[in-house]
């Protein structure tokens, strides 16, 4: 610096100090005017017209404090000291001119004609007078304020915001009134897209906004601090899933860029089961959001006519939420075998699940992925089980399940039969899925049984699919199951004469003889009740369990008549308790007598095979003898 340039600037300072001093000493302000232009800036000059502190915050009035105005001006900035309102860094000349400071900058009016801010787009007009009680106008048709909708997404709406005012997200786009309320539409009355509401039908605990936009915003109410701040507003729809059992950032695929919206489609997440779904438009609606919409027969809304629409496999085409249809797949499996069974009637999905009642609920959408958490059998209605299914796991994916002690595979046959083939089945065993009885006989008891006590009673009968001569209120000749409600029951049904399982009578084919041990006592009490009801020899043939006047008259003395503890595995001493005539000798004939001896019902105690006693019969007159 020259010598002469040192001395002019010195000269020029001093000008300019006892310029200052006049003025505060006549107790005025400094003007811009009195100043060149370049050592005055917006925040640092001598004027200290704009920020407090290097921030542009809302105060109370106009520079009141120094640097604050009214208004949302720290909104906007992102200098607010309210992380609830630090959201944007827009430079100032978003709404006021970008020509920099001129001798002529403090005008007397606020100028609105902003880079970004047309001056007719604030209803207060371009030029507004300084004063310390501003009217303040309403922004609108500028795309900060719209509902930020794309291209194929439907009409862009703006929303006529008030500066100064306190609008939150339902200020621009519709959103929710409360954590468990409905989607609202905004201030503006208009709404987000269709699927935007089918989304948020559901409580803000399952599904809120940053669930699909989880670097934009917190929740429904707040944006995220920092992302926010370039995802917001940015005319692109930032989708980052959180929140979700799986899926990528990827999943949302949208170009953009000259997108017609056919693009917009979610894929591989959670909680669509994995599916893609159609594309995300504002003409879509989704009218199948029911179990169909994430496994079973796509499409389908008639879920309430067929509830069986939900199954993997149903019909061939009820895809699994990998959207595999074949029952050779871990995780589609039998599904269809169960709900549509040749061998009992047909299965409910709560039968083996826990069925929920919204998409969230309980472990339904719970990792890890293709779980086994919902086949609980809690909810079981009519299916008899002893156990539920355990499942194996194998890293990130689910072993085929297997069924280990479920009655209907045989895991607690009546007579305790154990040579069933495959009464542990896996899920997807194509062996056990041909839906063709007569091969399948063997797997669940043996063909015939040749363990437990029925083992006796099927000695010397070959293996057949043929069992309709004993069985055929069950089975056809062709080993057909024509009565499935008899077929898994928990009871053998048995059409056959009564000496085919067991001793009849003390005469013809089988008979209870007059000998020690059990034959014995059989033998002196039909003898007895034969002779005191008047009967000769029992029918054998033709009998219908707890109806024929035999059955009732002589057997239901001591036995039960009811059809259901028949074949039970237990003897059911009940004296005919639940017939027709309880507590009766020779029930139904002209010389029947009551039981009874006093007001209390006959008893039966002791232990089989070694001291049965009966107490408070008349026909023993109150004795207690040892059947043994």
């Amino acid at each position: 610096m020259s010598h002469m340039q040192s001395k002019r600037q010195a000269v020029g300072l001093a000008a300019f100090c006892t310029m200052l001093l006049s003025s505060l000493l006549l107790g005025g302000l400094l003007r811009p005017s009195d100043v060149g232009a370049a050592t005055i800036s917006c925040s640092n000059g001598l004027s200290g017209c704009h920020f407090n502190n290097n921030k542009v915050q809302d105060g109370t009035a106009r520079n009141t404090p120094s640097g604050m105005f009214l208004g949302t001006h720290a909104r906007h900035s992102g200098y607010s000291t309210s992380s609830a309102k630090r959201e944007y860094q827009y430079a100032c000349t978003k709404c006021h001119p970008s020509a920099g400071y001129t001798n002529a900058h403090q005008s007397g009016f606020k100028n609105i004609t902003g880079a970004s801010l047309p001056g007719n787009r604030y209803s207060a007009g371009k030029k507004i007078a300084n004063t310390n009680s501003p009217a303040f106008g309403n922004c609108g048709n500028i795309y900060c304020h719209s509902t930020g909708r794309a291209t194929g997404m439907g009409m862009v709406q703006y929303s006529s915001s008030r500066w100064g005012g306190s609008e939150g997200c339902r200020g621009c786009h519709a959103g929710r009134l409360s954590a468990t309320g409905a989607p609202a539409r905004s201030i503006g009355n208009f709404t987000l897209s269709t699927t935007h509401s089918q989304h948020l039908k559901y409580p803000a605990a399952n599904i809120n906004c940053q669930i699909c936009h989880s670097k934009t915003a917190t929740d429904a109410a707040t944006l995220k601090s920092y992302t926010a701040a370039t995802r917001h507003v940015n005319g692109v729809r930032d989708v980052t899933f959180t929140g979700v059992a799986y899926g990528t950032y990827t999943s949302y695929k949208s170009t953009e860029v000259g997108s017609a919206g056919n693009t917009k489609t979610c894929n591989n997440v959670s909680c669509h089961g994995g599916k893609s779904r159609s594309a995300w438009s504002a003409a879509t609606t989704n009218n199948n959001h029911t179990c169909v919409h994430c496994h079973g027969v796509d499409g389908q809304t008639s879920l309430r006519a067929d509830k069986y629409n939900a199954a993997p496999g149903w019909g061939g085409t009820g895809t699994s939420t990998d959207q595999v249809a074949v029952n050779t797949d871990k995780r589609v499996g039998a599904h269809f075998v169960h709900l549509s069974s040749v061998y009992m009637p047909k299965l409910k999905c709560n039968e083996c699940h826990s069925v929920p009642t919204t998409p969230f609920e309980g472990t339904h959408m719970a990792v890890p992925r293709y779980n086994s958490q919902t086949l609980t059998f809690a909810q079981a209605s009519t299916a008899i089980k002893n156990s539920t299914t355990t499942a194996k796991t194998d890293g990130t994916d689910i072993a085929a399940a297997t069924c280990t002690t479920t009655y209907c595979h045989g895991g607690k046959m009546p007579k305790g039969d154990t040579s069933g083939t495959a009464r542990s089945p896996q899920w997807n065993q194509a062996s056990l899925m041909t839906g063709t009885p007569g091969a399948d006989c063997s797997t669940c008891h043996g063909n015939p049984p040749t363990t437990g006590t029925t083992a006796t009673s099927h000695s010397g009968y070959a293996a057949t699919t043929s069992c309709v001569g004993c069985h055929s209120m069950v089975v056809d000749a062709t080993g057909k199951i024509i009565n499935k409600s008899l077929h898994m029951n928990g009871s053998i049904n048995v059409t056959t004469d009564c000496n085919g399982c067991h001793k009849y009578d003390i005469t013809g084919t089988n008979a209870w003889q007059n000998t020690s041990g059990t034959d014995l006592a059989h033998y002196k009490h039909i003898s007895f009740i034969k002779t005191r009801v008047g009967y000769g020899t029992l029918a054998v043939t033709g009998q219908t369990f707890g109806s024929s006047a035999e059955n009732v008259a002589v057997c239901g003395t001591c036995h039960t008549t009811t059809l259901s503890q028949h074949n039970d595995g237990s003897k059911q001493i009940t004296f005919g308790a639940g017939g027709s005539y309880p507590n009766t000798m020779g029930g139904g004939t002209a010389n029947s007598m009551s039981l009874l001896f006093g007001g209390s019902n006959p008893v039966v105690s002791g232990t089989t095979g070694v001291n049965i006693t009966c107490s408070n019969l008349m026909c023993h007159y109150a004795a207690t003898p040892n059947w043994y």
